[in-house]
């Protein structure tokens, strides 16, 4: 083989190969955005043979059993025939019988991470509350990945249960976490303020009607980044009349968490834009919540 034939075909195996790059980099590039959560065959059958595991451990009956077959999750368990019973006398004896519960329940979430999607350092409590002779105890998912979960949308796992650790009702809105997020922006936070100055924002306060347009820049407070799940859900009525929602997908963005910040008690405001394409996805009112 000649010098220059042996030239040539290692110029042709060099293009070739930087040619491959180029074309799987383009590619990376044109994934689909934002990430979409939908009905998946094998992770719902993964899922159900996780749920099947759990019940034989739990031994539990409950008249009313929902599975999520989009988020993977356990929609609502309710009406106890044989609740699930948490183990608190272990903890009973270095706590009240609150603490103890917490504990227990925190502990039955990450023994259980596979049906909740979230772990115990991964949820905040966002209330505790006496109904009758029951405890209503609500936690939020804070984490989504890596990132910090964001909005009204990012899961919630909610439990009504006795001091004994009978659990009467369960309910999840927890979704499974998608993979291949983009982890950096590439909105500035110097386009917030332009897209957010005039805004137009209405809400309430005390049973007061407020209208207020962002006519200043220093109201405006862009915060850290987050991943916002923009759920939608239809509404259907079961054997029983009784109205439920369900997940029938989700779309998963990046997004710049925005406070508008007037100095009045907390942010008037909650707005939500993707870190990547510049959409405004949601608009949230403290206000509205509490």
């Amino acid at each position: 083989m000649s010098r220059s034939y042996q030239i040539l075909a290692l110029w042709v195996m060099l293009t070739w190969g930087l040619c491959a790059i180029a074309h799987t980099s383009a590619w990376a590039q044109r994934q689909p955005y934002p990430l979409t959560l939908s009905y998946d065959k094998q992770a719902y059958r993964a899922f159900l043979k996780r749920y099947d595991a759990f019940k034989k451990k739990y031994r539990f009956s409950y008249l009313t059993e929902v599975l999520d077959s989009v988020a993977c999750t356990v929609g609502q368990l309710a009406y106890a025939m044989q609740p699930i019973q948490l183990p608190i006398a272990k903890y009973l004896a270095s706590n009240d019988s609150t603490a103890a519960l917490l504990r227990a329940l925190r502990e039955f979430i990450d023994e259980n991470e596979g049906l909740f999607h979230t772990n115990s350092k991964e949820v905040v409590l966002l209330s505790l509350r006496e109904v009758e002779d029951a405890i209503a105890i609500l936690f939020e998912r804070a984490q989504y990945g890596k990132l910090r979960a964001g909005g009204e949308t990012r899961g919630r796992l909610e439990f009504i249960m006795n001091r004994k650790g009978e659990i009467a009702v369960l309910a999840s809105t927890t979704t499974r976490v998608l993979s291949g997020l983009p982890q950096k922006p590439t909105i500035s936070t110097d386009k917030l303020y332009k897209k957010l100055m005039g805004k137009r924002l209405k809400f309430s306060v005390e049973d007061k009607q407020i209208q207020y347009e962002v006519d200043r820049i220093d109201v405006i407070k862009p915060g850290p980044l987050c991943v916002y799940e923009k759920k939608e859900v239809r509404t259907l009525t079961n054997k029983q009349g009784k109205v439920e929602s369900r997940l029938q997908r989700a779309t998963v963005h990046l997004a710049y968490e925005v406070e508008i910040d007037i100095k009045y008690k907390k942010p008037i405001a909650r707005i939500y834009i993707d870190a990547i394409t510049g959409e405004e996805l949601a608009t949230e009112y403290p206000f509205h919540t509490n």
